[in-house]
Order: structure tokens, then C-alpha cells, then sequence
């Protein structure tokens, strides 16, 4: 019978422990049994973040896996690939993307044609562009930077906001 080194043990247990991290955050769990689309964060979210369960309702009452969403003001507070974005009515902006936060595998609904509000110059610098997203049923507003500043227009007798060529 062949015995284990002390090393070699310590690499299983490392090894497997990662592996357990790394498939507890692709489901989305927090560490503990596959993902669900609870109400809350396990942990709770920190300062400067929000759970996704905290925005349901502000777009089309799709449940989303709890994440923890950073808060954003601006396109630069958000990591690559991510948006500074508003799913509507008193919700934050928060970085997301068209798959963060991950819609909740019960989920059977489906985005309508209704996008809302026209763009608008959130200030001089950024545009309300309007998003929609049918891979995660979220839409509403995603600040978007202009290199050349913000500027309002009025296309067939409608004001709208956009970034300057």
C-alpha cells in the first residue's frame, strides 16, 4: 500500500478547494450547494455594492442570481466589459452586462418592444444611451462616455442627447 507524502496531501486539498471555489462562483453561490435565486447575498454585499435581488422589480420583474453589483456613476467605475447601467425607475446604476447579473434558469419571460425614454446628456461628457438585453430580460439606460462631449438635438420636432462626431 502506498502512502501519501504530507505535500502531496496538501496539493489534493488545494487543488480540490479551488476547483470548489472557482464552480461556486460560476454557478453563482455563494459557497454552499448549486445556485438559486434567493432574495439576498451570501455574504451581504459591501459598501459601494448592492444585491441583484434588490433590483427586482425595476425591470420587468425578472429574478436574477443574487450577485453582489457594484455601484457606478460613471462608465469608468466599471471594470472591462461591464456598463454603468440603470434597469429603470429608483434603481442605482450599476456595472453590469448583458449576462451580470445571470437570469434565474424559472425565468419565462420576455422582453417587450417598450425601450423607454429617448437618450438624453446625463452631463457634458456622457449620453443615456437606452439598452435592452434579451439574455438576461434587462433593459433601460447605460451612461456612455463622449470622447467630444455630449450634445442635445432635436430630430422631428423630439429632443434627444448624443454624442458629438
Amino acid at each position: 500500500m502506498r502512502r501519501s507524502t504530507p505535500l502531496a496531501t496538501i496539493y489534493r486539498l488545494v487543488a480540490c478547494s479551488a476547483l470548489w471555489i472557482l464552480a461556486s462562483v460560476l454557478v453563482g453561490c455563494g459557497g454552499g450547494g448549486p445556485a438559486t435565486c434567493s432574495d439576498t447575498c451570501t455574504p451581504a454585499c459591501g459598501a459601494g455594492t448592492i444585491c441583484s435581488s434588490e433590483l427586482h422589480g425595476h425591470t420587468l420583474n425578472a429574478s436574477w442570481h443574487p450577485v453582489c453589483l457594484t455601484l457606478c456613476s460613471q462608465p469608468s467605475d466599471c471594470s472591462a466589459g461591464l456598463h454603468c447601467r440603470n434597469f429603470g425607475g429608483t434603481a442605482p446604476f450599476v456595472c453590469a452586462s448583458d449576462t451580470l447579473p445571470a437570469i434565474c434558469p424559472d425565468q419565462s419571460h420576455a422582453l417587450d418592444d417598450q425601450v423607454g425614454d429617448i437618450p438624453t446628456c446625463h452631463d457634458a461628457q456622457t449620453v443615456d444611451q437606452l439598452f435592452s438585453s434579451a439574455v438576461n430580460l434587462t433593459r433601460g439606460v447605460e451612461l456612455v462616455t463622449c470622447p467630444n462631449g455630449c450634445e442635445s438635438v432635436t430630430t422631428q420636432g423630439v429632443p434627444t442627447g448624443r454624442c458629438r462626431p
